[in-house]
């Protein structure tokens, strides 16, 4: 199982209404974030730091009296916000990152079935777009079509387009006739989201 990074003890009594707010956020959002930030920066630790900054950004927001009506979709604009800041600065300084194998969902699987899925996630990772691969990791999370435009700044007919050609691509490239959701590429996305495999 991920570990998740705790900001605090959230089963501790908060003193303040914000703090119970940002307590029941990171409970509801937090595993989610951390996978997506996994899935764009292939590292463990760096996710952690990303969660631990998103998180302070909310309770810096809050604290300073703005107002925020879609906390999951304002923490995933920020967090990718921050990561491609990261990428950014990473790019510019010819950084390279290692992927961390100790996030593997399933570690019980044979080397054989990894070896598979890492291709398999290689494979839809190349045939996507960028924000084909963007709009189908956040609605892996959960987002809906309006949280994911919110994130990403699109129309939401645009998002349900991205979707729509990823899924599209998907089959093809898996040779999936029928529902992408099914059998060996749905194992191969649950890879490439929580792994960062590529």
């Amino acid at each position: 199982m991920v570990h998740i990074p705790c900001l605090s003890d959230t089963s501790a009594p908060a003193t303040s209404p914000i703090e119970q707010e940002i307590a029941d956020v990171y409970r509801a959002h937090a595993s989610g974030l951390f996978h997506y930030a996994v899935s764009l920066l292939h590292d463990g630790e760096e996710a952690r730091d990303a969660l631990q900054e998103v998180f302070l950004r909310y309770f810096v927001e809050r604290n300073c009296g703005g107002c925020v009506d879609n906390p999951r979709a304002w923490l995933y604009r920020v967090l990718r916000n921050y990561l491609l800041d990261c990428l950014d600065t990473a790019a510019r300084k010819h950084e390279v990152h290692g992927s961390n194998t100790d996030q593997f969902p399933d570690q019980t699987a044979g080397p054989d079935a990894l070896i598979y899925r890492a291709q398999l996630a290689s494979q839809i990772r190349s045939v996507l777009s960028d924000r084909e691969l963007n709009c189908l990791l956040l609605r892996v999370e959960g987002l809906s079509y309006l949280e994911i435009a919110d994130v990403l700044n699109l129309r939401v007919g645009t998002v349900g387009v991205y979707l729509t050609r990823a899924q599209k691509k998907l089959r093809g490239a898996t040779g999936q006739d029928q529902d992408f959701q099914a059998g060996a590429a749905q194992q191969a996305f649950a890879f490439l989201c929580h792994e960062g495999a590529g």
